[in-house]
Order: structure tokens, then sequence, then C-alpha cells
């Protein structure tokens, strides 16, 4: 039985199959122009959802990378700004050597006071410096300065007129403010947590109020003035008397043999806070070291499976072209038959 194909059932399979080639001639644009062959969820639904996952890794990554650069910032300045502070120490130490030197009169020691009030009051600085607004050295009290000046002077030399202290007056204390025994931390992983910012260790003391202790007893003492009580590394109770010479020149150098020892002392707690920092710093580089790998391998795997071949597309795009153009001729071909051609 011959089956006859009608010209209106050739004519709708005809324009069926040119929109066919219309979308398949515009798939493949979209995805020579994006770059990516699976451009929404109805191109490949499971494929959709791996890419969408991969995403979501990709965008943690490079969160927790922002972290560890701002951690890494904030150790960054920590290094620098204990590294002059242990420099301030060495110099300090310069001068108790020169100063102890018993060729050195009490007027002459007095004049070497001058430069240790500076490098006293640079450590006050230094231990206030500020990141991004925090404090680096008060742990995550943020209200206060982690060391300010006390309203308590010491009580020699003796202040005239009293509302005006002398820099051997002046006394240093660090703050007892809520949270100052705290550490700011971030998340290196999902169960690692890094220290960025460091504060005082409970039950015990910051190594800039050791510092600052010690350059305050050895600025009082090549000033003239004992630092009660007289037993290294002490806190001082504010009291100390003058010095009276000539008896006391020898007491005078003993107490800048001491201040060595101090100096010395508070210098090792810098060391080991630089050493600690290096190792913190060390700790982001390998965590970002390994975030950068396994994001290099999440971004390949991505790719694997959503980028398209822009080689292979663009053969498919002429292919398609040419196909489409053979579809068109072939159709105005039938449209100009009549019934002529048939007889």
């Amino acid at each position: 039985m011959t089956i006859r194909v009608t010209n209106q059932f050739q004519n709708k399979a005809f324009v069926e199959n040119i929109f066919q080639q219309q979308k398949a001639l515009s798939d493949t644009r979209t995805k020579i122009a994006s770059g990516y062959k699976i451009n929404s969820a109805g191109d490949d639904p499971a494929a959709a959802s791996t890419i969408s996952q991969y995403q979501s890794l990709v965008n943690r990554i490079d969160a927790q990378t922002n972290r560890m650069s701002l951690a890494e910032n904030m150790l960054s300045q920590q290094e620098g700004v204990v590294s002059n502070a242990q420099n301030l120490m060495i110099r300090a130490k310069e001068i108790t050597t020169q100063a102890a030197s018993e060729s050195y009169s009490p007027s002459q020691r007095r004049q070497l006071a001058t430069e240790v009030w500076g490098i006293r009051n640079a450590m006050v600085a230094a231990a206030n410096t500020k990141v991004l607004g925090k404090y680096i050295y008060g742990g995550t009290a943020d209200s206060v300065p982690p060391v300010t000046l006390s309203a308590t002077p010491y009580l020699f030399p003796t202040i005239t007129p009293p509302a005006v202290a002398a820099e051997a007056n002046n006394r240093y204390l660090f703050t007892t403010a809520t949270g100052v025994n705290g550490a700011r931390t971030i998340n290196m992983t999902d169960d690692e947590v890094l220290k960025i910012t460091t504060g005082v260790p409970l039950g015990g003391t910051s190594f800039f109020a050791d510092s600052i202790n010690a350059l305050e007893r050895l600025g009082r003492t090549l000033e003239g003035y004992r630092t009660t009580p007289e037993v290294s590394n002490a806190n001082p109770d504010l009291g100390g008397a003058a010095f009276v010479f000539p008896p006391d020149f020898h007491g005078q150098t003993s107490a800048l043999q001491n201040a060595i020892g101090q100096i010395d002392t508070a210098k090792e707690r810098f060391t080991i806070e630089l050493s600690d920092i290096g190792g913190r710093m060390n700790r982001i580089d390998q965590a970002k070291t390994f975030l950068s790998s396994v994001r290099e391998a999440t971004e390949k795997n991505r790719s694997d499976i959503q980028d398209s071949d822009i080689f292979e597309m663009t053969s498919r795009l002429t292919t398609l072209q040419s196909s489409f153009e053979a579809l068109l001729a072939t159709g105005s071909t039938i449209n100009r038959l009549s019934l002529l051609d048939f007889l």
C-alpha cells in the first residue's frame, strides 16, 4: 500500500526541523560565548549539581584564604613591632653597660637618662600599636590602650609643682581591662584555630610590661633614684629615695649592673614572641599552600565537567550552519514544485 505524504504534514516536519536546527545553533553559540558546555541545570541536572558543589567549595576556600591573608598581615605587623621593641632593649643594654662603668660620674650617668626615657616612651607606643583598629597586644580589650600612664606617680623625686611630674616620676601600667587575657583567633580549618593577637598570659605579665618596668628602673637609677623593692624583675612599688653621693656611688653602680640582667630577661621574652609569631606565619603559609592545591584540583574537576572545548564547539557550529543552509535550500526547492512536476 502506498502511503501518501500530504503537503501539510511535509511542511510541518520541515518547520519543526528548522526550529531544532536553530535551537542547536543558538545553544552552540551560547557555549562558545560563555565558554561553558553546561549553562543551566536544564542542560544536565546531575552535572549542574556537581558543578554547584565544586563552586561552593571554591568559594569556601577563597573566603578562608582571605581570612588567612588578613591574619598574615596582622602577624607581619606584630613581627615588625616586636622586632623594633627588641632593638630598643638592645640599645638600652648598651647604655646600661656603658653607664655601669665606674669611670662614669653620677652627672654623666644622669645625662644618659634622657635617651632611656625616649626608649621607654617608644616602648609604650609599641605596646599600644593598633592594626585595623584593634590593639594587637591588648587581647580582646579594645576600649582602652594596653599601657596607660598611672595616676599615681613614683614618690621620688618629689614633684614640684605637684601637677607636673618629671619622666622619673611617670609610672606606666599594663591594663587590667576585661579581655586583656584573651586572644583573637581565626579558623585555619573546621577544627584548627590560630591565634593572631596576643594578650597577657593568665597569672603572668606582658613582655611589654616587663620591658617598661626594666626601663623605668634603669632611667630612675641613671637619674640618681632607687626603685623599691630593689630585687631584680620585681614590680616597682612606687618608692625609692635618692642616692646620696659620693657614699652611694657604688650602690648606684650595683643597681645598674642589676639592670643589665633585668633588660636581658625582658629582651629574651621578645625573642620568644618573635619565634612564636614566625611559627604562626609558617603555619599560615602551609595552610595557604594546601588550600591553593585543593582549589586548583577543584577548579580542574569543575572545568572538566562544565567548560566547553572551543575548537570542538567552533567545528560543530560550522557543521550546523552548513546543515541549516542545506535544509533551507531543500525547503525552498520543495516549495517551488507544482502539479506538473508530478505528471
